[in-house]
């Protein structure tokens, strides 16, 4: 091996921290009982890696920490030289099979949707590795249950639920859904929504609508949607809270929504059909 590795110690962590909330990770998720252990099979795993992806070349030294960790696969920051990269590697046990089974039919979603994708640039079966995205994760606008205030904020947040209601439903129009969707694999940059989980693609339900689909949920997945008259969850929204996920009033998460669906339609008899398709949102229509 004509490279080194320098690993940071939260490579052995059993542990991630996701919203300022320290979570387990599962047992049978982890590369090994103990920390030494842990980083000796990371060091392996990166290792190979570094090799299979053809990045032996960047840099002599390679610098290493991890982002997340969850049931699927490790997140890794990986710094070669002048680059840096985020670095996928399927954790043990990983209900995913192969990156290539699921990208190899996404590369032409890809090519259509390349400014607003963290499309890879390299990948095996076992790793993914994508370029360094400069931008504001959405989940940085909120500390803790609540929203950020200040007048930046508010205005990225805005910006953010016009441009993902956009962004969603070309993607649905090419026949496809990002599920489940969080804020925290999106990214504000400049302007644009970019996506991170490039797994989350999935081709569009048959049985629904875009809105029956996405109504009151781009910031908000379904899965962990709770009563909304409870004040513990007075943040989450599917249309039938007073406040959305995002901590904007109603009316005006629904004027941003479908501010964006519109500009998105190539007419207005495409939104007026879309809005037909879905009897939750009539009292909406004149938005």
């Amino acid at each position: 091996m004509s490279f080194r590795l320098r690993i940071d110690d939260s490579v052995t962590a059993d542990h991630v921290v996701c919203w300022g909330v320290t979570v387990a990770l599962l047992k049978k998720s982890l590369f090994g009982s103990t920390p030494e252990e842990r980083k000796r099979r990371v060091e392996e795993k990166i290792s190979q890696a570094v090799v299979e992806l053809g990045l032996e070349g960047l840099s002599d030294e390679f610098r290493v920490s991890m982002l997340s960790a969850w049931v699927r696969y490790y997140v890794f920051r990986v710094d070669a030289g002048e680059k840096t990269f985020v670095l996928n590697v399927l954790s043990p046990n990983s209900p995913v099979k192969s990156f290539r089974d699921i990208l190899d039919p996404l590369r032409g979603l890809f090519e259509k949707f390349r400014e607003n994708i963290a499309v890879p640039v390299a990948y095996t079966d076992e790793f993914m590795l994508q370029e360094w995205i400069n931008g504001l994760p959405l989940s940085e606008l909120r500390d803790g249950d609540v929203m950020r205030s200040d007048e930046k904020s508010r205005r990225i947040i805005e910006e953010s639920i016009y441009l993902t209601a956009r962004l969603l439903y070309r993607l649905w129009r090419e026949g496809f859904v990002y599920s489940p969707w969080e804020d925290y694999e999106a990214m504000y940059c400049d302007g644009k929504i970019v996506l991170l989980d490039v797994t989350r693609f999935e081709k569009k339900p048959s049985n629904e609508s875009f809105l029956q689909h996405y109504y009151g949920a781009p910031f908000c997945p379904p899965d962990v949607l709770k009563d909304p008259k409870s004040p513990v969850n007075r943040l989450y929204f599917r249309g039938t809270s007073e406040r959305d996920y995002f901590g904007v009033e109603r009316e005006k998460y629904e004027e941003l929504f479908l501010k964006g669906i519109r500009d998105e339609c190539g007419s207005e008899q495409e939104f007026k059909i879309l809005l037909g398709d879905c009897e939750a949102v009539e009292r909406i229509k004149r938005v």
